[in-house]
């Protein structure tokens, strides 16, 4: 038969109901405490003679328990189970739920933290920091919202109500969020896929320069011009973009007219000048030379050459040496260019279209810089 002292109530509560808390809240602390250093030894040695991860990933994941929320939660849980007020009943849930939460926290950041190490020790140099920050931002986003979820849900509330509620300041809050999250999910298409890295030259739209930065929200390129382009990630990823640094050679038409009073026997030779001069250049291919047009200006020829580099300073070199090689070759021969004719260091800078008979020597580079 129970003593009567256990069956005095206090707060509500008989002696006996206040002794079963206590004495759940010592149990499960001590076995918690008991079982996190026995496994966290056992685990450690055997971590140190292994390979595998998995064993170093629960010692992490032990490592980040933490004593004063299991002692929380505990008291909390036990508190529960008696008759108390229902202002006490919310601070229990409250308390039980936030060490709850917290904890899930640290152990979400100690798992990204984890494999995110992991993942740089096994790659080497060959990480992609951007790539890995925006990855790790990620992942833990997607945790912490569903965490917030299912905390709305322990207190019966519902995210849609919650935002319904706030009117138009929920509109604005969701239009805002999904702003950000387009953006992050450029970043991240940007991070993985890699149409471009930093360092490359890129082209979207009108804008054209280097990448300086990827961010979460941006990219920031550096203009030929000097200032500094910032273009969204979703609205970047949008439209057509150009990686001019990828490009693994240049393709370049030299246009040029000689006299009519040219003897129609030398207009073969002039052809012959052309492929010369073309071989004679570093990093260029010949693709065609053709007589194109006869006007009343003179003999239109047509060069068509591939420079088997991106370097636009060597695709310059290489035209220069064959213009230059081709008007030696023509005072040679006594080739006369057509009338108005213009010195070699001045080119037509208009794409697509050839010299006109005001034009004897000219240039078209028929992809962009």
């Amino acid at each position: 038969m129970m003593p009567a002292w256990l069956e005095y109530h206090v707060l509500g509560n008989p002696v006996a109901g206040w002794l079963v808390a206590a004495g759940s809240v010592l149990l499960s602390i001590g076995l918690v405490t008991v079982l996190r250093s026995s496994l966290l030894r056992r685990l450690e040695a055997a971590s140190a003679r292994t390979e595998t991860f998995v064993d170093d990933y629960v010692v992490v994941l032990l490592q980040s328990l933490r004593p004063t929320l299991i002692v929380l939660s505990a008291m909390a849980w036990a508190l529960l189970s008696l008759e108390l007020p229902a202002v006490s009943v919310l601070v229990c849930r409250w308390v039980l739920l936030l060490s709850v939460v917290i904890q899930a926290f640290r152990w979400v950041n100690t798992t990204v933290a984890f494999w995110v190490a992991n993942y740089e020790k096994s790659h080497g140099a060959a990480v992609d920091r951007a790539a890995v920050t925006i990855i790790t931002f990620a992942v833990r986003l997607t945790f912490w919202v569903i965490i917030g979820l299912e905390t709305l849900r322990y207190f019966h509330k519902s995210p849609t109500t919650l935002l319904a509620g706030l009117g138009v300041s929920g509109i604005a809050l969701a239009l805002g969020v999904q702003s950000i999250l387009s953006d992050l999910l450029a970043a991240l298409a940007i991070m993985l896929d890699k149409p471009f890295v930093i360092g490359d030259t890129i082209a979207a739209d009108t804008f054209e320069g280097v990448v300086e930065k990827i961010g979460l929200k941006s990219v920031r390129l550096r203009a030929a011009t000097g200032e500094q382009l910032i273009l969204g990630n979703a609205d970047l990823m949008r439209g057509r973009i150009r990686n001019l640094t990828r490009r693994s050679s240049r393709r370049l038409t030299i246009a040029l007219s000689v006299g009519l009073d040219t003897p129609a026997a030398t207009l073969p030779r002039i052809l012959e000048i052309l492929a010369e001069q073309v071989a004679k250049a570093p990093h260029a291919t010949l693709e065609r030379a053709h007589l194109i047009a006869v006007t009343t200006a003179g003999y239109e020829f047509e060069v068509v050459l591939r420079i088997d580099t991106a370097l636009v300073g060597t695709a310059f070199d290489a035209r220069q040496m064959i213009l230059l090689g081709v008007l030696a070759q023509f005072e040679r021969e006594r080739i006369s260019l057509a009338q108005g004719a213009v010195t070699p260091g001045t080119f037509s800078q208009s794409a697509g279209a050839h010299s006109t008979g005001a034009t004897a020597v000219s240039r078209v580079d028929t992809e962009s810089r």
